[in-house]
């Protein structure tokens, strides 16, 4: 039996409210996902929203964040990355990590 086979027999075994709750999720879940599957790419994700991002602009984000963070105080990736993405929102840290706060990010802890 297929899931759409599955879907109709428990839908005709539910009373007339059950049905009509049954339609409006589905009717929800149609609308959580318009645009049909989720794209692979960025620009597939932003199709037909009218979002032009060249790579200058991506090229310009990368030094603005990464230009905050001195390689030798914050040397690891992993941490690189966490405190690039607290600057780029503009919250602090939880952490007591000692290089972190020495880069001058916001930290709490």
């Amino acid at each position: 039996m297929t899931i759409e086979q599955q879907v109709i027999e428990t839908l005709r075994d539910l009373p007339a409210e059950k049905q009509k709750e049954a339609l409006e999720s589905l009717d929800s879940l149609k609308e959580k996902n318009p645009l049909g599957n989720p794209r692979r790419s960025l620009r597939g994700l932003w199709k037909g929203l009218n979002v032009d991002i060249t790579e200058e602009d991506i090229a310009e984000a990368r030094r603005e964040m990464w230009g905050n963070l001195p390689r030798d105080l914050v040397p690891e990736m992993p941490d690189r990355i966490i405190a690039a993405t607290a600057l780029h929102l503009g919250l602090p840290l939880v952490t007591r990590d000692r290089r972190l706060q020495a880069a001058g990010i916001p930290t709490i802890g």
